[in-house]
């Protein structure tokens, strides 16, 4: 009966450990977010200047920098995983959720160049900004879930409908570089103060 009974305690001890991995954060869990949030909404800024100034296409070669950027940000936040001193099966799932949302970001771009220059046409660029926000919209919205952090959730509710505003706005005047206006205003309120957020309520938690 004491081997069962202790048995018993384990378990709710880790099931305890685990709720409290959920709840807590450690010092610069917001960190990503921010390097996205103010990236992106620079970018975001800077095509739209550089769109309504010389209204070229190739403009669009600026979020290349993008690419070199998130191989950064990858092994940052890989260094700081491997350097924990807690690790729990949560961080792993948070990793692989955004990893899969980089992944898919990617193919969205690809397709959409790719039917661009395949069909003569740039109509594939309207696609692009509205699908991201609706991908990281779903990478925030279960962030939130698996961190019990409600501003992820905010964060990720405010993706979503930057996404719908993306199209409403961008049919409404039959001009793309709105769009990165929202986007710009989207990666504010979405990445940089849930991210800020994140930050402050880690060092609560330490």
């Amino acid at each position: 009966m004491e081997n069962k009974f202790n048995e018993q305690e384990s378990l709710q001890l880790i099931t305890s450990m685990i709720n409290q991995a959920r709840n807590n954060f450690r010092r610069g869990a917001g960190n990503s977010l921010l390097f996205w949030g103010y990236t992106l909404t620079a970018l975001s800024i800077l095509n739209y200047v550089l769109l309504v100034f010389f209204n070229n296409p190739l403009v669009y070669s600026l979020w290349a920098l993008a690419i070199p950027l998130f191989f950064v940000n990858y092994f940052y936040s890989r260094k700081r995983y491997r350097e924990a001193l807690i690790k729990s099966h949560i961080d792993k799932v948070i990793r692989d959720v955004w990893t899969s949302a980089s992944v898919s970001i990617a193919l969205i771009v690809f397709i959409c160049y790719s039917f661009v220059y395949g069909f003569k046409s740039w109509t594939p660029y309207l696609l692009i900004v509205p699908l991201i926000m609706a991908v990281g919209g779903t990478a925030l919205y279960i962030t939130a879930k698996l961190c019990r952090f409600k501003p992820y959730a905010y964060g990720g509710i405010v993706f979503w409908l930057g996404s719908i505003l993306c199209v409403i706005s961008s049919i409404a005047t039959s001009q793309i570089e709105i769009q990165f206006i929202v986007f710009a205003l989207g990666t504010i309120a979405g990445y940089v103060v849930p991210g800020h957020m994140a930050n402050r309520k880690a060092e609560e938690d330490v």
